[in-house]
């Protein structure tokens, strides 16, 4: 078998083990979670990355980095058809390396760069002036009150902009900011405001900005595979809801919660939604607001719940290395 079929047979084998594995992971995961009724959002979030991140790192390590160590897997899929583009794109060294180059960087680098661009933008948009002073005046003893009750060892800093972005939302680069939009923190009641900014400071603890950047990533290494973009909008789901649980038992409003995501979502009317990545897909606000009315968020959870999600786990991992 020549090195170009070989590499062609990579190729295809990461394509096809991406969507079976991901394909089986992902419907694991969907029916045990509603079968058995998981309400732990951590948890789910955690199977739900499993989905995503599995199907992508493993058959890229077997069927494409051992091959390039000296071992090599005999099965392959495809050899012929792809055989004969590859050799003819190794005649264009550089129209191949223009190529790679280029889907290297669209696919690592729109995930990557969309958090660097963010935190530059923050930055430059700065306080917007006496009423962005006056509004984070407002949210600091807010803030100090939410770190008092969810023992946070650093708080991060609140920013009141005026910039285009109607949004909340937290960085951590170059350090950790909360940016809440002036009008929107006008709009907001002390009890809204507060839940709103226990949230924001949930993400910041449980440190979902790295969580999301690597299913980002794996998800849009195999963005043509339709299963990981539908795992990963599950991951957003569940990091939010388990954001939400925070920041009602930091402040035990969860009805101040509610109002205060529809309000958001009313603030934010008219704006168009900016993509990342290649698909972007909100989380559901009807059931973030539905959870909490019916006082699910934040409520008991069975014990054994965990230990199903290491089953299920140990369950996909076995069906991932079969297949």
């Amino acid at each position: 078998m020549t090195g170009h079929a070989q590499l062609a047979g990579d190729v295809a084998f990461f394509l096809v083990e991406s969507t079976l594995q991901s394909a089986s992971l992902y419907l694991l995961v969907f029916l045990v979670t509603r079968v058995f009724d998981i309400r732990n959002p951590g948890l789910r979030s955690n199977l739900w990355l499993m989905a995503v991140v599995y199907p992508v790192v493993t058959p890229l390590a077997c069927h494409i980095m051992l091959p390039r160590s000296g071992l090599h897997l005999e099965m392959k899929l495809l050899e012929n058809a792809l055989a004969g583009p590859i050799a003819w794109l190794y005649t264009q060294q550089m129209l191949l390396y223009l190529i790679v180059g280029g889907v290297l960087s669209l696919l690592f680098g729109l995930d990557v760069i969309r958090w660097l661009v963010c935190g530059l933008r923050a930055g430059a948009t700065g306080a917007g002036g006496e009423p962005g002073v006056e509004q984070a005046a407002r949210c600091a003893p807010l803030m100090r009150e939410i770190g008092r009750r969810s023992g946070a060892p650093a708080l991060p800093e609140v920013v009141c902009g005026t910039g285009k972005r109607r949004s909340v939302y937290t960085l951590r680069w170059p350090r950790p900011r909360i940016y809440v939009p002036v009008g929107l923190a006008r709009r907001l009641d002390a009890g809204e405001l507060r839940a709103m900014l226990a949230h924001e400071l949930a993400h910041l603890q449980r440190r979902d900005w790295l969580r999301l950047l690597a299913g980002q990533l794996c998800r849009d290494l195999t963005f043509f595979n339709p299963l990981a973009h539908l795992a990963y909008a599950q991951v957003l789901q569940a990091t939010e809801e388990a954001a939400d649980d925070a920041a009602v038992i930091a402040t035990a409003d969860r009805l101040s919660l509610a109002a205060c995501l529809l309000k958001v979502q009313a603030h934010m009317q008219g704006q168009p939604i900016a993509a990342a990545g290649f698909v972007h897909r909100p989380t559901n606000l009807v059931r973030r607001v539905a959870r909490l009315l019916r006082s699910e968020a934040a409520g008991p959870y069975p014990a054994w719940q965990p230990r199903a999600g290491w089953a299920v786990s140990a369950v996909g991992l076995l069906l991932a290395a079969i297949i």
